[in-house]
């Protein structure tokens, strides 16, 4: 018996035979609360499949393409924490000379639905099992892991299809006024941020990091896991951001721009601000998000789930509007 681990964009073959596709979970309180569906490619029902449990399916024969997925029972969206395991192999355990296709775990913490993985024919008397676990998770920080729990809420996708994934820029006012919040911890808190949402819509796990203002410094790529750490020190400082260099447009890139005041120039397409301050700015030309002071803003943001998925939501909504779940 060989066991495939799938993972990424990956595939394994097993014998035609009747096959039962089974789910666990760990991590969550109501472990008991997710349920195993069946689907064909355009999103309907398959009858192809026989339910013997909620974290059970058979399936007796393989004749056309079915997507299975994973779905919260009794709550909207699966529980902060929750973790998936699904394998595939044969719907009885006397066959132990059976290959099973086994899908690395996934953290599905705030996803109302995800694809898992489509069985469909292959060749001669073959079946093709096939992972829609297009990208493995990154270990990330904590606000950053929250804040990816919550884009995945806000986009109802596990990432969003490569054909629509933005990069993402993340650029910082680096001014005078910024130092403060830079010692506080509230830059590199608001940074993770930027990461756990850029987890879900980049298709990397890298976000571009730069400076504007006074220490001005060109975006680098930086791993989702490191950009709140590579901005816990403040630059050295200058004059405050208005009247200062425009932000350079990027089209087809996510911008994010961190500081303390709105800037004097209107957001370019693709471009959000975040504030980091208590007063939301007056307008409709305003796109992003304020983000209050507090002495210890890691330990808030933990605490404050709400405050989370407040922000994350304000950030990506330009990039919702225009579809960037689908």
């Amino acid at each position: 018996m060989a066991t495939y681990v799938l993972d990424g964009k990956s595939a394994a073959t097993l014998a035609r035979r009747p096959l039962a596709a089974r789910l666990a979970v760990s991590g969550a309180p109501n472990a008991n609360g997710v349920r195993l569906v069946a689907r064909t490619p355009d999103g309907v029902p398959s009858d192809a499949v026989v339910e013997t449990a909620p974290t059970m399916l058979i399936i007796p024969h393989v004749t056309e393409e079915i997507v299975l997925g994973a779905v919260p029972q009794g709550r909207e969206l699966f529980a902060p924490g929750t973790t998936v395991h699904m394998s595939i192999g044969p719907d009885t355990n006397a066959e132990f000379d059976a290959d099973v296709a086994q899908l690395t775990p996934r953290d599905v913490s705030g996803l109302g639905f995800i694809k898992l993985a489509s069985v469909a024919p292959g060749a001669a008397d073959t079946i093709t099992v096939t992972t829609w676990l297009t990208r493995p998770d990154s270990k990330l920080p904590p606000v950053a892991e929250a804040a990816r729990v919550a884009a995945r809420g806000v986009l109802n996708a596990d990432q969003v299809h490569e054909s629509r994934a933005l990069p993402v820029r993340l650029l910082v006012d680096a001014s005078a006024s910024m130092a403060p919040l830079f010692a506080g911890g509230l830059v590199a808190a608001a940074a993770d941020l930027v990461a756990g949402l850029a987890e879900v819509v980049s298709g990397t796990s890298e976000v571009a990091v730069g400076l504007v203002g006074p220490a001005a410094a060109p975006p680098v790529p930086t791993a989702t896991n490191g950009v709140g750490a590579a901005l816990s020190a403040a630059p050295a400082g200058g004059y405050g951001l208005s009247g200062g260099p425009a932000v350079v447009a990027a089209p087809g890139t996510l911008t994010v721009l961190v500081t303390d005041a709105p800037p004097a120039d209107a957001p370019t397409a693709d471009q959000v601000v975040l504030i980091l301050s208590g007063a939301r700015p007056a307008g409709a030309a305003f796109r992003g998000s304020v983000l209050a002071l507090t002495d210890n803003p890691v330990q808030a943001l933990i605490a404050h789930p709400d405050v989370v998925a407040r922000v994350v939501a304000d950030l990506l909504a330009p990039f919702a509007l225009a579809g960037g779940a689908r």
